[in-house]
């Protein structure tokens, strides 16, 4: 998994439960030791912004072949404000891959203790009254991507979100703060040409391969 903090100049790589950093200035590389894992525990909550890189938030959700389903503008580069081409309704072009950039995480706080035993090679995930979990991207079927002891995991949903659910449903975190999150997608056109489409504006079909 690759997440790339604020400002593109940092580098997250998580791999077998390390953490490593790259920082760029002035054309140098400063490349930090692998952290302990004392060290991540100290690192409790994600900056921001933050980029999930080769995302596909939602169940049955895929890069294949997309067609508009109305007028789309493609600009230059993810997160830009440059113009590249715009796709016209009917028109196909190659969903390439995506990342989702997450302008600020969410919040939620535990209300009692809790144990997951989550599906990947990290040890169980303890949280205890009152820890503090980062929401990051939904994956769909209520799964989220979760920033805790610096470690990103994907896990089921434990907490209530007021917005949904105004009265306790006895889960044992509430949701605090919202994610809030842009989701861009790299095309290519038939004819060759390239850019980044803002999920948030742009109306298609074929991105989802359960209907």
């Amino acid at each position: 998994m690759r997440v790339s903090l604020g400002g593109g100049n940092k580098t997250i790589s998580l791999q077998e439960g390390t953490l490593r950093t790259s920082l760029q200035a002035t054309g140098v590389v400063w490349m930090l030791a692998l952290l302990s894992p004392a060290s991540l525990i100290a690192q409790q909550r994600p900056p921001e912004p933050l980029v999930e890189h080769d995302l596909c938030p939602f169940e049955c959700c895929v890069y294949r072949q997309w067609t508009a389903r109305d007028s789309i503008i493609v600009f230059d580069h993810e997160a830009s404000s440059d113009t590249a081409f715009s796709l016209q309704p009917h028109d196909s072009f190659a969903a390439l891959t995506g990342n989702v950039h997450l302008i600020r995480v969410g919040i939620v706080q535990m209300k009692e203790a809790l144990t997951i035993f989550a599906d990947d090679s990290f040890p169980p995930l303890r949280l205890a009254i009152g820890d503090s979990v980062y929401v990051l991207s939904a994956l769909g079927e209520g799964w989220y991507d979760i920033w805790t002891a610096g470690r990103i995991r994907s896990v089921e949903g434990f907490w209530d979100d007021p917005s949904w659910h105004p009265r306790p449903t006895g889960r044992p975190g509430i949701l605090l703060r919202q994610p809030q999150a842009v989701w861009w997608v790299h095309i290519k056109t038939p004819d060759g040409r390239m850019g980044w489409i803002n999920m948030d504006h742009a109306f298609v079909s074929g991105a989802d391969a359960c209907g």
